[in-house]
């Protein structure tokens, strides 16, 4: 890690006010958790960083203090929801990360509270099936196939009615986002995550847009090594390229012609209606399939330290 980048994560570790006692770690989050520019994303991914670092490398326990926070997008809510489930799993302490909320009357505690964010995160480990089990907005499993049909009763309890071909394409690309998971996401590992599993984080869930239409959005999230690493560089490729390269029809690490169609499947399911939006958040770079068809994709100075994708798709 070059100087530069230790001096950013210094400057962002003050925003944060860590500071480690005898016994646990304070943070203090001030600002919005999002990762959809520059500014939020690198503060969010700090917070991530900071969390799995105590929690899991030092196995510190975590005094996570959000009274302060300005907001959280949908994305990272699930990805906060990982990083404190698998301190959990990988300690076997439900206490690793201690949460202080705001008052029950804030807007931003009845967010998380009528989200379910707040129940998916206090629950215990050994209760996360549950959150399968009971049809909640925020899971994590490693089942696909559990998982496909709590998206589809989400859906479906929802009033969404997708036609044959659009729910074909949709669970096709989820489909192949979890299997990506299973397959790619820690095969670096022998035991991944100090024996979570080939596990991801999940939300789905339907919301009113400002020109009073609904926005269907399923957002997934692993652990893992992330898809630059899976796929080897080709020796001279930015992030930005191997990203796009990644994301192109027939590319695969197996050399196999009949693989590598995955990434057609997810882009695909993002193209059901007009206007939607897909993101693919990755090592140090983030990809975007925009509505207006157009591909961005933008290379950030902190890693994801995982992959995340979501899909944001116009009813």
């Amino acid at each position: 890690m070059n100087s530069r980048i230790k001096e950013y994560q210094s400057r962002l570790d003050r925003e944060l006010r860590v500071v480690e006692k005898t016994d646990y770690v304070k943070i203090k989050v001030t600002s919005k958790l999002s990762i959809y520019d520059s500014r939020d994303r690198d503060y969010t991914l700090n917070v991530m960083r900071n969390i799995s670092g105590f929690a899991i490398g030092k196995k510190k326990p975590v005094h996570l203090d959000l009274r302060t926070c300005n907001g959280m997008t949908a994305a990272a809510m699930v990805m906060l929801f990982a990083e404190i489930s698998r301190a959990k799993l990988a300690t076997g302490f439900d206490g690793i990360v201690k949460l202080f909320l705001p008052e029950d009357e804030h807007p931003f505690r009845q967010m998380l509270k009528n989200s379910g964010w707040e129940h998916a995160v206090l629950i215990s480990q050994e209760r996360l099936q549950e959150l399968v089990d009971e049809n909640r907005l925020f899971q994590s499993n490693n089942n696909p196939n559990d998982s496909m049909r709590a998206v589809y009763e989400q859906l479906t309890s929802q009033g969404i009615n997708l036609d044959v071909p659009e729910v074909k394409k949709f669970t096709k690309g989820v489909s192949e986002a979890m299997l990506n998971v299973i397959n790619h996401a820690y095969d670096n590992e022998a035991e991944p995550l100090s024996g979570i599993g080939r596990r991801w984080w999940q939300a789905c869930y339907v919301k009113s847009t400002s020109e009073n239409r609904k926005k269907m959005v399923f957002i997934i999230y692993d652990l893992g090594q992330g898809i630059l690493s899976s796929l080897p560089n080709k020796g001279n490729e930015s992030p930005e390229e191997h990203i796009c390269r990644a994301m192109s029809y027939g590319v695969t690490r197996t050399g196999d012609p009949k693989r590598g169609k995955g990434s057609k499947d997810i882009e695909d399911a993002a193209q059901i209606r007009e206007e939607s939006v897909l993101l693919v958040g990755t090592n140090n770079v983030s990809y975007i399939n925009w509505k207006d068809g157009k591909v961005y994709a933008r290379q950030g100075i902190l890693p994801f330290c995982g992959t995340i994708v979501e899909w944001q798709i116009n009813l």
